[in-house]
């Protein structure tokens, strides 16, 4: 019973989000459904559990361990709803966003570099000489036979989504229309997806990043800076942003069931697909937060584990890759089950928040949960800023950068915050706030002043990629 009221109120919590901020629930769609949907999960464990895990191969369920997942959960979307608020991200913002040769010629180069690159994938398909989903071949088995154009793409798939987003969005807060090659491109990435022998995850992504920037449209649309689309024809009305989320999100959740019906029933050819299905939905999400619970409830005065924090953090065996799972494999099964189905390709689900029981504590765990939240949710606030700013490259740093905090709550990973790259990228999003910022003030200013990109954006034999003027913010 009292599983099922926590769980009530973290799902009330988060649909009075998407009612009272829906930019921010636009902008963390990604990881407040995975929160969401987990919820659901380890509630069903709590009422109906032991349920025996195969993954684990013995019994989890059963044990309250759904409150403290809401309360994890909570440490996240409070955060974002106080700092990506639809105040926060217009302070001071009262128009669309003014002309700019800048952002004619970056969004002429992003589409030219995006179209090559998609068409790289296509073209790198067709050598390879096999198209997985007609083949029955699983996306693991093709990634065995891929070459680095395919993997670079499947680890990227969120920075080249979120940016063919942004470039989508941008000529809207402009006054325009939707860019409808850019949405051209998102098709395509999609399709490719889904020929490489992908189910959810890959689609998950991509939607998710590529949805993030329209957290800015629907703000500026909320405080009235943007007029709502007029319906000028069939054409005009299936472009508008609302019919083509409304008909697009249909024609993923189609698409993506018929991908994991096809995957578990015929490519896999389980003996019994629909209880493997069960297992995939219901338990192997939350199965690692049960148990960890399952040690947790019985020790809420244990302080931080140096030894774990030690293989996770400060001295792991593979420090390139996510050692929260690595380590919580090890605990479940022991280190060569582990270490043989990690080096097969095969990673549990889970991570978040169980690594933070773990690691730290019970009362440890709580407020640095929060400080996680906050840092993520301060992320999506400069990207959303950004994109509403006119600065392309200022928000998509900001996503590249918030991806690893993706991952903690998706995968629990942690140890990205140590790693070297990330100083660099915040180091590189700093630059590119004030160096793009100094530029757009300078276009925008009264000057003789010369954007980069203003050849590109002036050449006569590249096509255009939007629409005219014809939908007006104010002027």
């Amino acid at each position: 019973m009292v599983s099922i009221i926590f769980a009530i109120f973290g799902l009330l919590t988060i649909i009075l989000l998407w009612q009272r901020q829906r930019p921010a629930f636009i902008a963390g769609f990604i990881v407040i459904f995975s929160l969401a949907y987990r919820i659901v999960d380890i509630t069903y464990l709590d009422l109906v559990g032991p349920i025996y895990a195969i993954e684990l191969e013995r019994h989890v369920g059963g044990n309250g361990a759904a409150p403290i997942f809401v309360v994890a959960t909570l440490c996240f979307i409070v955060p974002l709803w106080i700092i990506v608020s639809r105040q926060r991200i217009l302070a001071g913002i009262e128009d669309v966003i003014p002309p700019s040769a800048y952002l004619d010629g970056l969004q002429r180069a992003a589409f030219i570099g995006c179209s090559a690159y998609i068409a790289f994938l296509y073209l790198d398909m067709l050598r390879i000489g096999v198209i997985p989903l007609f083949a029955g071949i699983d996306r693991l088995e093709y990634q065995l036979v891929s070459g680095i154009v395919h993997n670079l793409a499947y680890e990227m798939n969120f920075l080249v989504s979120a940016v063919i987003g942004i470039f989508t969005v941008l000529p809207r807060l402009r006054g325009k229309r939707l860019s409808l090659p850019f949405i051209a491109l998102l098709m395509a990435f999609l399709i490719y997806w889904a020929l490489t022998g992908n189910r959810f995850s890959a689609f998950l992504i991509t939607l998710s990043y590529f949805a993030l920037p329209f957290g800015a449209l629907v703000a500026m649309q909320a405080k009235g800076i943007l007029r709502r689309e007029s319906v000028r024809g069939t054409w005009s009305s299936l472009l508008s942003s609302r019919i083509f989320m409304f008909f697009g999100f249909i024609t993923v959740v189609i698409s993506v069931t018929a991908l994991m019906f096809n995957s578990y029933y015929t490519v896999r050819n389980y003996a019994d697909p629909t209880f493997h299905l069960s297992q995939r939905v219901l338990v192997q999400p939350v199965q690692t937060w049960s148990s960890t619970w399952e040690m947790v409830r019985y020790d809420f005065d244990r302080g931080i584990n140096h030894t774990a924090l030690d293989l996770v953090l400060l001295n792991p065996p593979n420090p390139d890759s996510n050692t929260t799972i690595q380590y919580l494999m090890e605990r479940e099964l022991g280190y060569f089950r582990a270490m043989e189905l990690i080096n097969a390709g095969q990673q549990y689900a889970g991570g978040y928040p169980e690594i933070f029981f773990e690691l730290f504590g019970f009362w440890l765990a709580i407020p640095l949960m929060i400080l996680l939240g906050s840092a993520a949710a301060f992320l999506l606030y400069i990207a959303l800023r950004s994109v509403a700013q006119g600065r392309a490259l200022t928000a998509a740093m900001a996503v590249y950068l918030y991806y690893g905090f993706g991952v903690a709550y998706i995968g629990g990973m942690l140890n990205f915050l140590l790693a070297p790259t990330f100083a660099l990228k915040l180091v590189a999003l700093l630059i590119f706030f004030f160096v793009e910022r100094r530029l757009v003030r300078a276009e925008r200013a009264p000057s003789a002043f010369v954007p980069p990109f203003q050849g590109i954006a002036s050449a006569g034999h590249l096509p255009a990629i939007h629409s005219r003027d014809d939908v007006g913010g104010r002027s």
